[in-house]
């Protein structure tokens, strides 16, 4: 029979509990899903509305402002469904780049001069 004594246990304090685990847990450096929103734009204005806007679609949502860094998070997520948002200005120069990666489901390019990026974007017309 064991006794008490051979049982070992560590007693944490719930509150401190509660911070380490959100800390392990943030949303904003760990994705719990397998749906992610990439958001890649020079101008993006971190705003809060915006950014719970979009988690109501897609909770784990992660932005850029470099082309280098959206790309490298993209490969490391490779079992995570990836959909993509991007600047128009930057759209061309990613796009080429990620297109064949199995993880994206969707690219949107956003821009106010869409008919320079339909002559582009026709050949990559399946996503």
């Amino acid at each position: 029979m064991a006794t008490n004594e051979s049982v070992s246990s560590t007693r944490t304090d719930p509150v401190e509990f509660a911070n380490q685990s959100r800390k392990a847990f943030n949303h904003e450096n760990v994705n719990l899903e397998s749906l992610e929103l990439v958001w890649l734009t020079p101008e993006l204005d971190r705003n809060t509305i915006i950014l719970e806007v979009l988690r109501n679609i897609i909770h784990y949502t992660k932005f850029f402002d470099s082309i280098e860094e959206c790309i490298h998070f993209i490969e490391l997520n490779k079992v995570t469904t990836t959909f993509l948002v991007c600047d128009g200005s930057l759209g061309e120069k990613l796009v080429s780049q990620i297109y064949d990666m199995k993880n994206i489901y969707a690219i949107y390019i956003y821009s106010q001069h869409e008919k320079y990026h339909q002559e582009w974007l026709e050949k990559y017309s399946e996503k």
